[in-house]
């Protein structure tokens, strides 16, 4: 992996194209969103992405609309057919 000094921009990420950033909700997601917003000078080239798996906690689903609110961005939200404690139980994984 090649080294590079803390908040150079990778130049993968210098090329002239839309970046989808997918959010967790968690504190490393929440980071590199907020470096790339405000530090990287990507703002208008950064869209926000979140998996719904339906199983969410309700602060996260806070936090990361909270995050998108605040970058003043609007929040792709993907979600699946089923939630995905369904789908562990259509398995017959019923540990989770």
């Amino acid at each position: 992996m090649e080294q590079r000094s803390a908040g150079e921009i990778p130049p993968q990420l210098q090329e002239d194209h839309d970046l989808l950033l997918c959010v967790s909700g968690g504190k490393d997601s929440t980071a590199m969103a907020l470096w790339l917003f405000f530090e990287s000078g990507l703002k208008n080239r950064m869209f926000l992405c979140w998996c719904d798996t339906g199983h969410e906690h309700p602060m996260t689903i806070d936090h990361v609309n909270g995050l998108a609110k605040k970058l003043d961005q609007h929040l792709h939200v993907v979600r699946g057919e089923f939630k995905f404690i369904t789908l562990c139980e259509k398995k017959a994984r019923t540990d989770v």
